[in-house]
């Protein structure tokens, strides 16, 4: 019995749908795991590091740490500018006393054996002290005699003490009687306190001098200068 032979228009179809239907067998199968999986291989080297990417957000603020020990001091830094004056304070107590304060003397006189002066009507320096100030202070000068007035009608002196010769600038004394009697002794003394200037030189006379035409006559005459300082 002879076999017909099918037509290449059939075969075609049906080894492509064959085909078709074996690859979908296939895939069922892969995808049920059907088919064994072999061991898993080496890991790969690693590959290149990606780009970096951007920051993110800034996390909240931990709790402050416990101070930690003092350091050490630095250098002392260039000294500043100088402040303002500060107020005036307050006054403090007083201190105690100094030592007493330079004594200086100077003395001319004529008490023995004594020296007479006829005196005129015009002012006369009979006698002068000086003495130079050892420091700021004051000068007291004495001065003082002894007057005898043979007097007719009232005479008297003018005794006295200047920093001028013939001059009672500083002091002045008057003695005498006040109507004719007769010869009288008189006690005469005058006095005065400058003051001095440390280092200057200061000069003092007696200076007297008769009011009246009588004879008077001036003795046992003397002139001190003491300088007190202060």
């Amino acid at each position: 019995m002879s076999k017909e032979k099918v037509p290449m228009k059939i075969v075609v179809p049906i080894i492509v749908v064959t085909w078709i239907l074996s690859l979908i067998s296939a895939l069922a199968i892969a995808s049920t795991g059907v088919i064994g999986q072999g061991p898993e291989g080496p890991a790969g080297p690693a590959g290149a590091a990606g780009p970096q990417g951007p920051a993110g957000p800034a996390g909240a603020a931990g709790p402050a740490g416990s101070i930690g020990p003092a350091g050490s001091i630095g250098p002392a830094g260039s000294t500043g500018p100088v402040g303002p004056t500060g107020p005036q304070g307050t006054q403090g107590p007083t201190g105690p006393q100094g030592p007493p304060g330079a004594t200086t003397v100077a003395y001319n006189g004529t008490s023995y054996p004594p020296t007479f002066y006829g005196l005129t009507d015009t002012a006369t320096g009979y006698l002068s002290v000086s003495l130079t100030a050892p420091a700021d202070g004051a000068i007291l000068v004495l001065a003082n005699g002894w007057a005898v007035i043979v007097a007719s009608a009232a005479n008297q002196i003018r005794f006295g003490i200047g920093n001028i010769t013939g001059d009672n600038n500083l002091d002045e004394v008057r003695a005498g009687p006040l109507s004719a009697t007769v010869t009288s002794w008189w006690s005469l003394s005058s006095q005065v306190v400058v003051n001095a200037i440390a280092g200057n030189t200061y000069t003092f006379y007696l200076n007297a001098y008769k009011e009246g035409t009588d004879n008077i006559n001036l003795f046992q005459s003397r002139i001190s200068a003491t300088f007190l300082a202060t």
